[in-house]
């Protein structure tokens, strides 16, 4: 009786497992497919990222949720989204240049950083041998 019921949590699992990255995608989709977000375009999203961080409390998803705050018109709570993740990952590369790119227009120093921070991570490889 006890593995019927261990099995039948595993299965709930991997279904909200499932849930969250269909989720998460759908959201990824719409971001990517879109350079400004109504209001309830935002609010879908934000919603579908709180419920596929319950499961995955992955840093993509705070990115996500910056570039959602961003394509939505809000560019002070997008960057302190950023801010948070690379404080949170600050060896990330990706966390970087989600600062630096939601930073570009609004805030030189915080995108400076962000910028050197990338080369510092990531140098440019050189093509000549």
């Amino acid at each position: 009786m006890a593995l019927l019921g261990l099995a039948v949590a595993a299965a709930a699992w991997f279904a909200l497992g499932v849930r969250a990255a269909h989720d998460q995608d759908a959201v990824s989709a719409l971001v990517n497919s879109h350079t400004s977000l109504t209001a309830a375009q935002a609010n879908a999203a934000e919603v579908k990222i709180a419920d596929a961080q319950t499961l995955n409390p992955d840093e993509s998803l705070l990115a996500l949720h910056a570039q959602i705050e961003f394509n939505a018109g809000h560019a002070a709570t997008a960057e302190r989204l950023a801010k948070t993740l690379v404080r949170r990952a600050p060896r990330d590369v990706d966390s970087w240049v989600t600062l630096a790119v939601l930073t570009r227009r609004g805030d030189p120093a915080a995108n400076a950083l962000a910028i050197a921070k990338v080369h510092q991570l990531a140098p440019p490889v050189s093509s000549t041998p």
